[in-house]
């Protein structure tokens, strides 16, 4: 019978094979394609008493980094909602009264 050892080091063995490294264009192309990755090929862990996938090891590399703007249909992004979130980040802030203004989720 295999131990959860034995059982955790296949699963790790299996993705070390598989998440040597990626490329892809840009971050839209990297993220839709690691979400992929993930679901197809991530192992199923316990984090905060939730279940969801992980994929260890993984290396990403972007063939075009300047291409920053994540666009990913059916998401919804607002660049400027990200400007400004980067800029409250940035500014160490911590009022998320001001982020809300452009960012109506950030009190979620």
């Amino acid at each position: 019978m295999s131990s959860d050892y034995d059982v955790y080091t296949n699963e790790l063995n299996k993705q070390r094979e598989f998440c040597a490294m990626s490329t892809y264009r840009n971050i839209s192309f990297a993220t839709a394609g690691s979400v992929v990755d993930v679901l197809e090929h991530g192992s199923n862990v316990v984090v905060r008493g939730k279940a969801t996938r992980e994929l260890v090891g993984r290396v990403t590399t972007l063939d075009q980094p300047l291409e920053r703007y994540l666009f990913l249909p059916k998401r919804h992004n607002d660049v400027f909602a990200q400007f400004a979130e980067a800029m409250w980040v940035l500014a160490g802030r911590n009022d998320i009264s001001w982020l809300a203004r452009y960012l109506p989720r950030a009190p979620d």
